[in-house]
């Protein structure tokens, strides 16, 4: 039986008034994109992808066509009801994190949260839970700005899966980061898909991050011309908890790290830096209680 669309796109074009002008930007796309695929839009600085995005994630309406997120004209809502579907189902990680400046990381990545009016000591202890599943709970107490751009990266992605959405928005997110720091997010990112089962709409021009993809959907001049199915969308670890997965990945990045022993071993061996962390899947995915209005 064939899975039902989680966004349709229906022909949607996007103009923009220059002058007495108007530029076109998208023309006539269409897409499917089925829960747990891994899309990347893929195209050269200017062909529109980032503007695609963005009309998906219900910024701004297309000039022509239609979005739908499970089956709904997500531009025949009423705006309320289009910031719920961004607090709640969907979620945006940026090519430079914005972040709340008079916040540690802990208060930031909690801040969705509080926006769900979940008590601050939950979503305080739900932030802390996933820093440290992570190894970056030494982090939390700091600004973001002291972060590195890997760093701080990391933390963003936590922001974005703390309130558990359904799809994940990425807009060039290893565009600011090193060779070896993309790569880190790039495997975050692949479990978040793989064993989370979550959606990834990813927008990049870096071509050795096509193997990520489970569809590649390739632009230029504002135009899809071609798509490509790797291979079928992930299904969610079921038998696993956010904290598990997420850790599993932390331990498996952190036995790659070593460095040299200090001067007080004899022996000079190298030790590998692998901490290890209880299992926190139900308090993870525990229900938050939510604070009611007077």
């Amino acid at each position: 039986m064939a899975v039902e669309a989680i966004f349709k796109v229906d022909k949607i074009s996007k103009r923009y008034p220059i002058g007495k002008r108007e530029i076109e930007v998208l023309h006539n796309l269409e897409l499917e994109i089925t829960p747990g695929e891994f899309v990347i839009l893929i195209g050269p600085s200017g062909c529109g992808k980032s503007t695609f995005m963005y009309l998906m994630f219900g910024l701004e309406p297309p000039s022509e066509g239609k979005i739908y997120f499970n089956n709904q004209d997500i531009f025949a809502m009423h705006e309320d009801q289009r910031t719920e579907l961004r607090s709640h189902h969907i979620a945006m990680v940026h090519q430079q994190p914005i972040w709340i400046k008079a916040l540690s990381v802990r208060e930031n990545v909690a801040f969705p949260l509080l926006l769900h009016r979940i008590p601050k000591s939950d979503a305080v202890a739900k932030a802390d839970r996933m820093l440290h599943v992570l190894n970056l709970e030494k982090l939390a107490n700091q600004h973001p700005h002291e972060l590195s751009v890997g760093e701080q990266q990391r933390c963003s992605l936590m922001r974005s899966l703390i309130t558990e959405p359904e799809v994940i928005f990425a807009d060039e997110p290893t565009g600011n980061l090193d060779t070896d720091s993309s790569i880190v997010v790039m495997e975050l990112l692949k479990t978040i898909n793989e064993q989370l089962g979550k959606t990834i709409i990813m927008v990049t021009h870096n071509m050795s991050h096509m193997p990520y993809g489970s569809k590649i959907v390739s632009m230029i001049d504002g135009k899809i011309v071609n798509v490509e199915v790797k291979r079928p969308p992930a299904s969610p670890d079921n038998n696993k908890g956010i904290s598990d997965i997420l850790g599993s990945w932390a331990d498996r990045n952190a036995t790659a790290t070593t460095k040299p022993a200090s001067d007080s071993s004899a022996t000079g061996k190298v030790q590998t830096q692998v901490k290890s962390k209880p299992s926190l899947a139900q308090e993870i995915s525990k229900p938050q209680t939510k604070v009611t209005k007077p």
